[in-house]
């Protein structure tokens, strides 16, 4: 499947995926004041904590999306592993196949293959299945597989607590953002919110990429002048755009009343605060994963199973922030009776969180982990056109705005051209 399809439907989830959930919020926001206007003595007397009602949905949502990762473990084994290569001309025979990539056929080469202790050797030598790029013929790759798997399947108590604090620590990384994504959703515009969550992730990832020797060292400077182009462009489009206030500073008082022209400005600073600084464990939970479950011995349908186990344990993270149910029930049962609520959330499980996570594995696995960067400022540039289609509010667009979208789409397609590169590991 071309690259560019999947870099682009990567881009298409993302978008489809905020600007349901920001749908989603904002309808609770209006359900939610409502409510306090309807019996705000009540609220008032019996539950003063209950100005913290917004925040029950952002679990409810954040729940939902890892809901959505279990799904993950069948669909990926439809993803292609492109990193294998052929260490035979075709048409070898299994005669000419290294030993380690031999189906065993004598009793005693499948007691090598079944037992742990003799396994071991035979993945640690020079001609491991670890090692050797698997053959074309697929009975070598399910050999190959047969092993790696008998490998998993004798895994010591150790290996297995050390395993799932793995998981632990990524599904913390991974928590923390998602949290603070739909918190962020709650008090600004979706538009605001990307800016804020792909610029960060963009910085956040290609710093520690750079720092972990996991990109590439070439052209360094040059990458460096697009990547501040890319930002410095994405910055003018935030701050000349019509109906953006962001980051511009802009505080307008009414002369009349000597209030605030926008009594939101603060809530929506806020959330650009705990929008951006909220998504840099991102980084890590890449650097982590492409050093722990994207190495040679990995595929699609395996790490389709790590982020299954990862959606699995966030949603168990999320338990003890669930708030009480009946508390909440008024506000939030209101949401569940209507179509306004599930269809959007259904459609963005469907139509974005799950094409958004399986575009990202199988770019992330068969080309440089540094190219799957480049889709945060694709989800920039296809969210500003998307707002201007379907928002009448955003029709009008400055000078300024299409000078910052002409710069950032160029600095976006040369970090692609340059980041892109097949991936290639020797077993």
């Amino acid at each position: 499947m071309p690259p560019v399809l999947i870099w682009v439907t990567t881009c298409i989830s993302y978008v489809i995926q905020t600007r349901l959930l920001s749908k989603i919020q904002s309808k609770q926001f209006a359900l939610h004041v409502a409510a306090i206007t309807r019996d705000s003595s009540k609220i008032q007397t019996d539950h003063p904590s209950d100005d913290n009602g917004p925040n029950a949905l952002t679990v409810y949502l954040a729940f939902m999306y890892f809901g959505g990762w279990l799904l993950l473990l069948p669909l990926s084994a439809l993803i292609k592993d492109e990193t294998r290569t052929s260490l035979l001309p075709l048409g070898g025979s299994s005669n000419q196949r290294p030993a380690a990539i031999r189906s065993p056929t004598t009793s005693s080469e499948r007691g090598l293959a079944n037992g742990a202790d003799s396994v071991t050797p035979s993945v640690t030598s020079s001609t491991s299945a670890l090692d050797i790029p698997p053959t074309i013929a697929e009975e070598d790759l399910l050999a190959v597989d047969e092993l790696i798997i008998d490998r998993y399947s004798t895994m010591s108590t150790s290996d297995v607590l050390y395993y799932v604090a793995k998981l632990s620590f990524m599904s913390l990384t991974v928590v923390v953002p998602m949290i603070c994504y739909n918190l962020a959703l709650a008090l600004c515009p979706a538009f605001e919110v990307v800016i804020m969550q792909r610029v960060s992730i963009f910085e956040i990832t290609s710093l520690l990429y750079g720092v972990t020797n996991i990109a590439k060292r070439k052209s360094l400077f040059t990458k460096y002048v697009f990547m501040m182009v890319a930002l410095l462009s994405i910055l003018v489009i935030g701050y000349n755009k019509a109906t953006c206030d962001l980051l511009d500073g802009k505080i307008k008082v009414n002369k009349e009343t000597g209030e605030l022209a926008d009594p939101f400005l603060f809530d929506r600073l806020k959330g650009y605060l705990i929008c951006g600084l909220g998504s840099l464990p991102i980084g890590l939970f890449y650097v982590f994963w492409n050093t722990w479950f994207n190495g040679p011995d990995a595929n699609p349908k395996r790490q389709g199973h790590h982020l299954s186990m990862i959606g699995l344990i966030s949603m168990i993270m999320l338990l003890p922030f669930f708030p009480k149910f009946p508390f909440y029930n008024h506000k939030i049962s209101l949401l569940y009776s209507i179509k306004s609520f599930w269809l959007p959330l259904l459609f963005s499980v469907i139509f974005g969180t799950v094409p958004n996570l399986l575009s990202i594995i199988y770019l992330n696995r068969n080309y440089s982990p540094e190219y799957s960067t480049t889709t945060n400022l694709g989800s920039v540039i296809l969210m500003g056109i998307v707002e201007y289609i379907l928002d009448p509010e955003s029709k009008t667009i400055l000078k300024w705005e299409v000078i910052g979208y002409a710069t950032v789409i160029v600095a976006c397609i040369y970090l692609s051209v340059a980041y892109y590169g097949k991936r290639k590991f020797l077993r």
